[in-house]
């Protein structure tokens, strides 16, 4: 008599399996750029400066409206183009002043010219 404990049946071993590493996300492209926008920062370097604005308005609509890349370029030119249309402005203030008081200071010595005489 032997005591043995009764066998139990064996289970065939599992082959190893490495673990799954993640995948990489497919690779998404890039929306394309909005050609406004391109043509709206270029413009501020050319154009008179109330093009860039509208133009960057236009494309930022455009850009909100489609999902399309490039609002940093229309951000830049609408940037820029304010600023240059409020350096416009200052300049246009700055000689009207200018000549006015040209015209004043002209104006009294013309005057005392003709008292003169």
């Amino acid at each position: 008599m032997s005591n043995s404990a009764p066998q139990q049946p064996q289970q065939p071993q599992q082959p190893y399996v490495a673990p799954q590493t993640p995948q990489a996300p497919p690779y998404l492209p890039a929306p394309p750029t909005n050609v406004l926008a391109i043509i709206a920062f270029v413009s501020v370097f050319v154009l008179p400066s109330i093009v860039p604005v509208i133009l960057g308005h236009i494309s930022m609509s455009q850009i909100k409206r489609t999902g399309e890349g490039g609002r940093g370029l229309a951000l830049a030119a609408l940037i820029i183009g304010y600023i240059e249309l409020a350096f416009a402005v200052l300049m246009i203030i700055f000689l009207m002043l200018w000549v006015v008081g040209a015209i004043t200071l002209f104006g009294v010595a013309a005057s005392s010219l003709d008292t003169a005489v």
